[in-house]
């Protein structure tokens, strides 16, 4: 397994990967030659706990959330959080910061796949969205939709 850091290019070579590799270059580039702090959070699939929804579905229409196809989940509130403390976080360089607030069942916890951990330590990111509700077969599930 390996752990996705700071280092860590994502593995596949697809257009959004790539271009998502561009993007994170042009910004440690402009932080070279302006000294500027820059922060890159690198969320992994975004649902919305709150409500539900996936995209574009119910989370619990297709067990989503049992899906072994996906690495994690963060909700969008969590994310949203991430966003304001980096963006009131000063004295910080270049730092790549992974947002994963769960992962499918089976599957090893987001602070031993990927930097998950940092992002906590550096931006006192807490993890709120409760994914549990709205995995198949939960007592929950459904019952907010």
């Amino acid at each position: 397994m390996e752990f996705f850091d700071a280092s860590t290019r994502r593995p596949d070579w697809s257009l959004y990967a790539v271009s998502k590799r561009i993007q994170e270059e042009m910004c440690e580039q402009y932080h070279a030659a302006h000294g500027l702090q820059i922060v890159m959070l690198r969320p992994d699939h975004i649902v919305d706990s709150r409500s539900g929804w996936n995209r574009s579905a119910p989370l619990t229409s297709s067990a989503v959330l049992e899906s072994q196809g996906e690495t994690g989940w963060v909700c969008r509130h969590d994310l949203a959080s991430a966003c304001v403390l980096a963006a009131e976080k000063t004295g910080l360089g270049v730092e790549y910061l992974s947002t994963v607030g769960q992962t499918p069942v089976g599957k090893p916890p987001p602070e031993e796949t990927c930097n998950v951990s940092r992002t906590k330590e550096v931006l006192g990111w807490v993890v709120r969205g409760n994914l549990e509700q709205w995995r198949a077969g939960s007592a929950r599930a459904g019952s907010r939709l």
